[in-house]
């Protein structure tokens, strides 16, 4: 039979591969940068942007081998004031294992 400290720590250990995904953390496998980089070319050139950090950004495994990252990013205009956006990017792999997006949202706060 499990002692109370086993089933603690097999608790936890079950509650991180369930905060993160899956082991590896949050970006394992380069969801999140693959979907910034989607993000980011639907921001005009002139524009920066900084995202949030992969602990404030939400990798969902979908069926397949697809994905959805979704996270804030900071839009900076050279010109003015910048304004904080939340975005979803919903992507798989294709036959060669590159990154290919489905759907990118952007959705001002």
């Amino acid at each position: 039979m499990l002692s109370a400290l086993a089933l603690v720590v097999l608790g936890a250990i079950a509650a991180a591969f369930y905060l993160l995904g899956r082991p590896g953390g949050p970006d394992a496998g380069g969801e999140i940068a693959a979907a910034q980089l989607f993000v980011r070319g639907q921001v005009p050139s002139r524009i920066d942007t900084h995202f949030s950090e992969a602990a404030e950004t939400s990798v969902e495994a979908l069926t397949g081998d697809r994905y959805r990252v979704s996270g804030w990013v900071d839009l900076v205009s050279k010109d003015g004031p910048g304004v904080r956006d939340t975005y979803t990017c919903s992507l798989h792999r294709d036959a060669d294992r590159g990154w290919v997006a489905d759907e990118v949202t952007l959705l001002q706060k």
